[in-house]
């Protein structure tokens, strides 16, 4: 009896310890919680691939057509008002608003978002990732503009380098971004400090 009184008082005293710890270091100010410069091994360590599982988890399965022109037009409307800001486009440098992130914005037609499945894309949509830079746009958008937008992500890696610009032209759209440089298609946003950030969704899949 005294045995299990005496490790039940060790546990308890552990995790008192934990908690004051977490609250001291918290009190401290002592994070930098600036949006420049790499975050820690211990936060990558933490946080890298949280949100692919916690995507995967909640998202709900569907299929989306991503060969209907209409919704693809839709697609294009939305993300290029919406999405390109940050995310970029192929065929397009980043802007100054995705290269600032941190976690870094991924680019969509990269492999790692590519291997998400419709169902995942629609949730990050639709829910957003907290403390990411990533809004939710299910409270301002149907679902039909939402499912229009994750086919037209769907379409991207086909577009080639130049195949968003002209899309957009075609379509009377003004791109909100001020070059045209070319950025490959892999990997995730030219974050200026490169690849070694906190995993965006998507980024960590291979």
């Amino acid at each position: 009896m005294r045995v299990g009184a005496a490790v039940v008082l060790t546990v308890v005293v552990v995790l008192v310890a934990e908690v004051a710890a977490v609250l001291a270091v918290r009190a401290s100010g002592m994070v930098n919680v600036s949006a420049i410069g790499r975050p820690g091994s211990l936060e990558r360590f933490l946080l890298g691939g949280v949100a692919d599982r916690s995507v995967a988890r909640h998202a709900t399965p569907v299929q989306i057509d991503a060969s209907d022109p209409a919704l693809l037009a839709t697609g294009l409307r939305a993300y290029n008002a919406q999405c390109v800001v940050c995310h970029g486009a192929p065929g397009l440098a980043d802007g100054p608003i995705g290269r600032g992130l941190n976690p870094p914005a991924p680019h969509l037609w990269s492999r790692g978002t590519q291997h998400m499945t419709d169902g995942e894309i629609r949730w990050v949509v639709q829910n957003g990732i907290r403390m990411t830079g990533m809004p939710a746009f299910g409270p301002t958008q149907s679902e039909e503009q939402i499912r229009a937008l994750v086919a037209f992500v769907r379409q991207m890696p086909s577009l080639g380098n130049a195949g968003y610009l002209a899309r957009a032209q075609e379509s009377g759209l003004t791109v909100p971004l001020s070059s045209a440089a070319p950025t490959g298609t892999g990997g995730a946003g030219q974050h200026p400090d490169g690849a070694g950030t906190t995993p965006a969704p998507g980024q960590e899949r291979r």
